[in-house]
């Protein structure tokens, strides 16, 4: 048996590649101090390709598999909970139950979570230390109700939110009294006591009514995956990051291939017959994941979902935004990116993708938008942030 410490790192909701390449970058930085690491892994596919080869403790986390039920888009953070348990005493009991014999199994002496609101639940009051280390959507602020994710919408949702949130909250003290804890007041009071990390910019707060905060920085892997090859020719270089499954994959593809533009693009799990349809002798096709870094050091333009991982780095290297949003994250981050005018989103629509590409790759009030984006935020250094994560989690541990 180790006689290493152990710390857990813990991934419940979301299913971007962002959760598990943050987790790779403390991995590296924990192991090298002498600590064994744990990892309770919302996917074990992608955790185990990102943080296998680290040879980490790889475990399933607790998730809720029955879906989102009937149950609307949600306003606000109590709309997502509802969404993924929360509405079911008898569910998110199980899931509270399960965190707490996995972290009682596992023993760790400091958890890091991310995206992980039942895990909050489950140990309220615990003795293990938590830092919470989130993207600003994952940690929202802490008013009652919670803040309307759709502020562009107006105030004409503040009922629905109180009522959701009332619901949210009686299944969660239900939860509590079942497992013999303190309900909450509010359904806030989840964070209370609870050290928080927000690993985001404050102009790309998906909150923007924050107000002053303590902003960590993005963290994202620089220096990670294949070593990019574009192709042959002139034109702007455009980096596509679409999701496989995603309907506008092709269309955008398509489009591009017409246009006088040099493009990479990543689509992980792209079956074969589809890539070679897709390749063009501008478009480059790969399945892995590229070094960004090397990446961004040429691009003149990024297209993904709206990810606040690779929005953030894309705009730090001053590159622009052409954004498809999947998600109300995505669509928050897609909103403050259209304020600062450093990106605009694509219509969702194949009809409309042509020309919207090419006025949008004809403006160069983008790229020069971007450019002073950069330039502001040009001492942001990510080895300066996960230095301080690092420091910040090893604050909280009494390993004598």
């Amino acid at each position: 048996m180790s006689a290493k410490p152990r710390i857990l790192l813990a991934w419940e909701l979301g299913g971007a590649l962002g959760h598990v390449t943050k987790f790779m970058l403390l991995t590296e930085r924990l192991q090298a101090l002498g600590f064994e690491i744990w990892v309770a892994s919302q996917n074990l596919t992608s955790a185990e390709a990102t943080l296998g080869p680290l040879g980490v403790r790889l475990v399933q986390s607790p998730v809720w598999l029955s879906g989102p039920g009937n149950i609307p888009e949600p306003i606000n953070y109590a709309g997502i909970l509802a969404r993924k348990g929360w509405l079911s005493a008898s569910g998110l009991t199980g899931l509270a139950r399960g965190w707490r014999n996995l972290v009682d199994a596992i023993a760790p002496c400091l958890i890091v979570a991310n995206h992980a609101p039942s895990l909050l639940l489950a140990l309220r009051g615990g003795d293990v230390p938590v830092v919470f280390a989130d993207s600003p959507f994952g940690i929202p602020p802490l008013a009652q109700p919670f803040p309307n994710m759709r502020y562009w919408q107006g105030s004409e949702l503040l009922p629905v939110m109180h009522e959701v949130e009332a619901r949210v909250l009686a299944t969660a003290n239900q939860t509590l009294v079942s497992l013999r804890m303190t309900p909450l007041e509010r359904l806030s009071d989840l964070f209370q006591n609870v050290d928080t990390c927000l690993l985001g910019l404050p102009l790309l707060d998906h909150y923007p009514e924050r107000g002053p905060a303590d902003y960590f920085g993005p963290l994202y892997a620089q220096n990670w995956g294949e070593s990019p090859v574009w192709p042959d020719g002139q034109g702007k270089r455009v980096f596509v990051y679409l999701n496989s499954r995603h309907a506008m994959l092709e269309p955008v593809l398509n489009q591009l291939a017409r246009m006088p533009c040099r493009v990479l693009a990543y689509a992980a799990d792209l079956p074969e017959d589809v890539a070679a349809r897709l390749s063009k002798p501008n478009i480059a096709l790969r399945t892995h994941p590229q070094n960004m870094a090397a990446v961004l050091a040429n691009a003149d333009w990024v297209i993904h979902h709206a990810g606040n991982g690779l929005g953030c780095q894309a705009l730090l290297a001053g590159v622009p935004l052409l954004m498809l949003p999947n998600h109300l994250e995505q669509s928050m981050f897609a909103v403050r990116v259209g304020e600062l005018r450093v990106g605009k989103v694509l219509p969702n629509d194949a009809r409309l993708i042509g020309a919207a590409l090419q006025q949008a790759l004809a403006d160069e009030a983008y790229a020069e938008r971007a450019r002073r984006f950069a330039e502001q935020h040009a001492g942001y250094s990510v080895s300066a942030t996960l230095d301080r994560l690092v420091a910040f989690c090893l604050a909280k541990i009494d390993v004598a």
